[in-house]
């Protein structure tokens, strides 16, 4: 038996073909408490390599109107992408809710996807989305490629998450750290 988190709520449910379609809850009851550690179905990168956390420099992020760094920061440039450009991956399955070209200014090019539960993810930086307003994507599904876009000091993927219902005055536009629900 699996425990999903597909509408917001916790369900019993089976997977077909053996495949996650919303974020899997991996631990449901700890000491008689209910609490909910939830997983996104994929992750952004291949390779996850950490190079600036949430919550991070808040002096630099002032001039964003926040109280510090609003997604995680991952490392790009491996021997096998001397450029720093690698595909990024949708977390889950959504919609692309936004797509945003622009060399300069901000996550410079970046794409945002609602999900299925309600939350949001954006994924900035890129050199090149592969997706278009409006598409459906699944989780695992190449939805562009990194660089150094935006206001950026070399090819990284800033990756950020919104819950449902998120609370936008929260220092950090309604972010929360997406750390615990990556799959390290």
């Amino acid at each position: 038996m699996w425990v999903y988190l597909s509408t917001g709520y916790p369900q019993r449910t089976t997977s077909k073909k053996g495949g996650l379609s919303t974020i899997e809850i991996h631990l449901f009851l700890l000491s008689n408490h209910k609490f909910m550690i939830c997983k996104f179905a994929s992750n952004p990168l291949d390779q996850l390599v950490i190079t600036q956390k949430f919550g991070e420099n808040p002096a630099f992020y002032k001039k964003y109107g926040m109280n510090g760094h609003n997604g995680v920061d991952f490392r790009t440039k491996f021997p096998d992408t001397p450029l720093g450009r690698r595909e990024i991956y949708a977390v889950d399955d959504g919609v692309v809710i936004k797509v945003v070209r622009a060399k300069l200014g901000g996550y410079g090019t970046y794409i945002q996807i609602s999900h299925e539960d309600g939350s949001m993810t954006i994924y900035g930086h890129q050199y090149n989305p592969h997706v278009e307003l409006g598409q459906k994507v699944k989780a695992g599904e190449v939805i562009g490629i990194s660089d150094n876009t935006g206001d950026s000091t070399g090819a990284h993927l800033h990756f950020g998450y919104r819950r449902a219902s998120p609370n936008m005055y929260n220092g950090f536009k309604g972010y929360v750290d997406p750390s615990s629900y990556l799959n390290f």
